[in-house]
C-alpha cells in the first residue's frame, strides 16, 4: 500500500473550508464587477448630460484633425513656423478649409 499523499490526508472539514473560500472569492469578484459596471454606467450618463452631442462631435472632429495634420515629432523636427507655413499651403490649395485651419492653428499655437 502507498503512503498517503498530502491531498489524501485532507479531511472533509479541510475540503469544505477550501470550497467555502473559493465560493467566497468568486462571490466577491462578481460583486466587484457588478459595482464597477454600475459606476461606469452612471458616470457615462453624467458625461452625456454635461456634454451635448454637438460638443462631443466637435471634440472628435478636432481630435481627428490634429491627429491627421499635426504630428508632434514633425513639429519638433520642422519647428512651429515651418508647420504653420505648411498649414497655410494646405489652405491655399484647399486641402483644408478655413474652419479646419483655425482649429489647427490654435492647436499648434498651444503646443
Amino acid at each position: 500500500m502507498q503512503p498517503p499523499t498530502d491531498t489524501q490526508a485532507l479531511t472533509s472539514n479541510d475540503l469544505s473550508s477550501i470550497y467555502s473560500e473559493a465560493i467566497l472569492f468568486f462571490a466577491i469578484f462578481a460583486f466587484m464587477s457588478i459595482v464597477s459596471f454600475v459606476i461606469s454606467r452612471r458616470n457615462a450618463k453624467k458625461y452625456e448630460l454635461e456634454h451635448s452631442i454637438k460638443e462631443r462631435q466637435d471634440a472628435r472632429i478636432k481630435d481627428e484633425l490634429i491627429y491627421a495634420h499635426l504630428n508632434s515629432s514633425s513639429i519638433k523636427i520642422m519647428g512651429k513656423k515651418a508647420k504653420h507655413e505648411e498649414l497655410l499651403k494646405k489652405l491655399k490649395i484647399e486641402a483644408i478649409n478655413e474652419k479646419e485651419y483655425k482649429i489647427l492653428k490654435e492647436s499648434l499655437d498651444s503646443i
